[in-house]
């Protein structure tokens, strides 16, 4: 495997006689650190023709802005642009209105009993009032309780736009409390007794040590000892009517901000101080408007936004209280990737699988489609979106926050570093990313421990290669954690999704842009003889951009 990156390089790659029939994969990389620096280059063959960079438009899905979700009573992926659109929105405000207080030292702040200094705009308020804060809820509430919380609503600002309910306590565990809006009587049957003692057991069980054990220890700012899940009719009504899917939950940053300014942190209304996940309720009339959803579909699509929402959780709340040199909240992408993670992480765990077991489609589809639709399916689809695409969606995107393709590059980069560079041991590898305080690619970089050339190269490599039958292949070119080729075999109707170019000596063409942190990927053939390949910029001629690499694997 030959890597080239400087100039001089670039400008003329000899490539070996072998003497026999030869097959190369050639990979033009990005590898600008910046998000979405996108360069076009022109690659060249030894007769002096230009390489095709173009790739089969028919085999991209559109629009990227898509959620794809699995239900267990059908093979086909549902498309899903509601859960999306809605975290998009979230995400954004979250990282533009939501500043950590200036100085190295943050207090928590202490949670009001009262009304006094909130701030309010009643006509954004459904009861057309303000309401006042709510009172922490108690680690000794007992099933049959009512407690006061506010749901954040938007559309455009989820610290003052939300509204104020009771919600009965449904079960309470070692970790969590479950608990349901009041107003969801008007949608019919909903959990029975032995529904909420399963969720609340598969949390304890499951999800918190599992997440806790891969990303730390989440915050207890509300001092009871327990996360609190809420199953709301007001997460069904964030689902827009036309919207293909629905919103299935969500964690909220604001609720880790006071909700009157107290030791330098800003306030944010809506807070209700707590570690809390607000999850879609049962609704098989279309009561709340946001479409029908049966009880049981209801209990099998929140188990893996669960998983995701508390890494999302964990991330925020230490780096906000418990890391004094953080300064700002992770990244899209990488907080994303690391959320994709845990959903990971959890179905290994329920399913018996280590974490550095290797799984096949087998594998993850041996104990019935509820465990894989949760926890993994949507993992395999996102990263087959991007291996139909991979020169046009960077894994360090903005566009993290409506792309599927970057989150399932994202995902799939933190599973290859993890399985590289973890030293034998994952779980405390992702700890020390969600823990920072470095961000992105720093943080990246940082924990792996090797510049971002050595995990871009790896990865894109490893994408091709991997589960190939390649001779001799390095094993830091492999993923460890799955056979990803078997996987997508399966999901693809027998077809590894990736998109390569033939690029044999004489084949002529433009290369696509090349988005940063990304490559196209190539194929050539030999009868043996020496050939060469060069990169120029994107009009034949001149040094390429900065960041422009060549990858270079003999197959055979």
């Amino acid at each position: 495997m030959a890597v080239v990156s400087s100039a001089p390089q670039l400008a003329k790659v000899e490539i070996a006689a072998t003497g026999r029939a030869s097959q190369y994969v050639i990979i033009v990389a990005n590898a600008d650190t910046g998000q979405d620096q996108t360069q076009s280059y022109t690659l060249t063959s030894s007769a002096g023709d230009r390489l095709t960079g173009q790739y089969s438009h028919a085999l991209r899905l559109s629009p990227e802005s898509q959620e794809v979700s699995r239900r267990s009573a059908g093979p086909k992926p549902v498309v899903n642009t509601a859960q999306i659109a809605f975290e998009g929105r979230l995400r954004a405000f979250e990282r533009t209105h939501l500043h950590f207080p200036a100085g190295s030292f943050r207090a928590r702040a202490t949670k009001p009993t009262s009304g006094v200094g909130v701030r309010c705009v009643p006509s954004q308020q459904p009861e057309a009032v303000c309401p006042t804060p709510v009172p922490p809820v108690p680690g000794t509430v007992v099933v049959g309780d009512t407690v006061s919380l506010h749901v954040p609503t938007g559309p455009s600002n989820l610290c003052e736009q939300y509204v104020s309910t009771r919600a009965v306590v449904r079960a309470v565990s070692n970790h969590a409390i479950i608990v349901e809006d009041t107003l969801d009587h008007i949608a019919g049957p909903t959990f029975g007794a032995s529904d909420f003692r399963s969720i609340a057991t598969e949390f304890d069980t499951f999800i918190y040590p599992t997440d806790v054990n891969h990303f730390g220890t989440p915050t207890d700012i509300d001092n009871n000892g327990h996360i609190l899940l809420l199953y709301t009719g007001q997460v069904n009504k964030l689902t827009v009517p036309g919207e293909s899917g629905f919103v299935g939950g969500f964690f909220f940053n604001g609720d880790l901000f006071p909700d009157t300014s107290a030791n330098g942190f800003q306030q944010c209304a809506e807070s209700n101080y707590a570690e809390i996940f607000y999850l879609l309720a049962p609704d098989p009339n279309n009561a709340f408007g946001g479409g029908a959803h049966a009880t049981a579909d209801i209990r099998q699509l929140t188990r893996g936004t669960v998983a995701h929402e508390f890494q999302h959780m964990i991330n925020a709340g230490n780096r906000l209280y418990n890391c004094a040199q953080c300064t700002t909240f992770e990244i899209t992408w990488l907080d994303e990737a690391l959320a994709h993670s845990a959903e990971d992480w959890v179905g290994r765990a329920e399913d018996g699988f280590s974490d550095a077991q290797q799984l096949t489609f087998a594998d993850i589809t041996a104990h019935g489609n509820d465990d894989f639709n949760a926890f993994f399916f949507q993992n395999t689809a996102r990263y087959g979106f991007w291996l139909r695409a991979p020169s046009t969606h960077g894994l360090t995107s903005a566009f993290a926050d409506t792309s599927l393709a970057v989150r399932g590059a994202a995902w799939s980069m933190v599973e290859y570093s993890a399985d590289q560079y973890g030293g034998g041991n994952i779980a405390t590898y992702t700890k020390k990313l969600a823990a920072g305080p470095q961000i992105g690619v720093q943080n990246l970089v940082a924990e792996a421990g090797v510049p971002f050339d050595s995990l871009l190269s790896g990865w894109l490599i490893a994408n091709f290669a991997s589960g190939a039958g390649i001779s001799g292949l390095k094993a830091k070119y492999s993923y460890t954690g799955y056979n990803m080729r078997d996987v997508q075999d399966n999901l693809n109707s027998g077809n590894y999704p990736l998109v390569v170019t033939d690029a044999s000596p004489g084949t002529s063409g433009l290369l696509t842009p090349v988005n940063s942190a990304t490559g196209a990927y190539y194929s050539a053939s030999t009868s043996g003889e020496a050939f060469s390949v060069s990169l120029a910029g994107a009009n034949g001629s001149g040094a390429p951009a900065a960041g422009a690499r060549i990858y270079v694997v003999r197959l055979q």
